[in-house]
């Protein structure tokens, strides 16, 4: 049978609590759904083990600060059955009612990604495109050797590139057109949730990211996601 795994690199403690509450809110069976959450101290580890939260695990990362580097070490880590479904989740975003059996639904007969509309995205499939709510087997990550937000960026533009290297590597079921379910991105940006320090650090490193995105364009998608060509 298959399981969603939920993967969550998160700085806010708090927030991780009141996110995931609403998710196990809409959730129709939460006994296939397990959670691990990657932190950056080991009092943010404490505080969500004392959430008790079922079947999670809780990592620290120190090596780099920042969103892609934690969750590449939750997926590259992973190993389960080709078939379960991962979400790769952050702290402000929010499920509709039912969402887990949504997306067994969306993997019925169907081994890639999904692209999940987060309520910014437009459903024209106009304009400019990013995963920010990746959602993929684990048989579909392999595929990206094991890397959906590289870690090469500290926190902006991966997401620009996961959709570039899904979309290069034809793994990407985009129904949006036809599809209005929405995983809503409550952004600080359009005033979905308070801007906080975090994001005032992050915003520090929108022009390094943005050139390491131009940069990383010139690569081919083998050679972004370190692929050996056969």
């Amino acid at each position: 049978m298959k399981k969603i795994i939920i993967l969550w690199a998160s700085v806010r403690p708090a927030m991780v609590y009141s996110t995931w509450q609403d998710w196990l809110f809409k959730c129709d069976n939460k006994e296939r759904i397990d959670i691990k959450i990657a932190v950056a101290t080991d009092e943010q580890k404490q505080k969500i083990e004392s959430y008790n939260f079922n079947n999670c695990e809780v990592s620290i990362v120190i090596e780099k600060s920042g969103y892609p580097y934690a969750i590449t070490k939750l997926t590259q880590e992973l190993e389960t059955d080709d078939d379960n479904i991962l979400l790769l989740l952050s702290d402000d975003f929010f499920a509709p009612n039912h969402w887990d059996t949504y997306l067994y639904s969306q993997f019925d007969n169907y081994d890639g990604a999904v692209f999940l509309n987060d309520g910014y995205q437009s459903t024209a499939k106009i304009g400019t495109f990013c995963i920010t709510l990746a959602c993929l087997t684990f048989r579909c990550l392999k595929k990206l050797n094991k890397i959906v937000f590289h870690p090469a960026y500290n926190h902006f533009f991966c997401d620009t590139e996961a959709w570039q290297n899904f979309k290069a590597l034809g793994i990407l079921k985009d129904n949006r057109d036809i599809d209005n379910t929405v995983f809503e991105h409550r952004h600080y940006v359009r005033g979905g949730r308070l801007h906080d320090e975090h994001d005032a650090k992050n915003m520090n490193n929108w022009d390094i990211d943005h050139a390491t995105y131009q940069n990383r364009m010139k690569l081919t998608v083998n050679e972004r996601l370190g692929i050996k060509n056969e």
